[in-house]
């Protein structure tokens, strides 16, 4: 019963008051890794098989269109309130990644590389068909850490997307991230 479980999904995503849960792949001292159970409830929809991705998306896909639609051409035009509502709460639908990619180039356009870093990365983790294409994502990560004075961090994911693009042995591989370290990310 997909309704079911996209319900219980989506209401620990909806609570304001949030939580935090442990995280059994994580490094701790005790080997737990904490995250919010909003996150964690994210994480659990995005590996969701195709039916009920696509059954999510049933449920949710209109109303992200109609916030995405009035953060970018409705009565109120440039409107972050409406992005930040699709990335945090709609993030799994079909419009989820594009509204966090356009909210992280306002972050950037605005001095904030840590607000579109958090963007960037929640999008290469969690959405499974992301269609917003991994060369922009790279850019805006590598600006992002370039304003942040990480430049060492910043070359590094354009010589790893770089390097999975131009192995031809494989050929171009999907850019993905590991677990949230921004000072010493794993993923690189």
């Amino acid at each position: 019963d997909w309704k079911l479980v996209i319900d219980s999904l989506q209401r620990v995503i909806d609570d304001p008051e949030g939580a935090l849960v442990g995280r059994s792949d994580g490094a701790g001292d005790d080997g737990i890794l904490y995250e919010s159970a909003r996150r964690q409830a994210a994480r659990v929809l995005a590996s969701l098989p195709p039916e009920g991705l696509r059954a999510y998306r049933l449920f949710y896909d209109g109303q992200a269109k109609r916030l995405l639609d009035r953060a970018q051409r409705g009565l109120v035009a440039h409107d972050p309130a409406a992005l930040r509502l699709i990335a945090s709460r709609y993030l799994m639908t079909q419009y989820g990644d594009d509204a966090s990619e356009l909210l992280a180039s306002w972050a950037l356009d605005e001095g904030r590389p840590g607000e579109a870093l958090a963007l960037l990365t929640d999008v290469l983790e969690l959405v499974p068909d992301r269609d917003v294409p991994d060369q922009l994502v790279v850019g805006k990560l590598a600006a992002a850490y370039a304003m942040l004075g990480q430049t060492d961090q910043s070359t590094a994911i354009v010589v790893a997307y770089q390097g999975s693009v131009d192995d031809p042995a494989t050929g171009p591989t999907p850019l993905s991230v590991g677990p949230r370290n921004i000072s010493t990310p794993d993923w690189l």
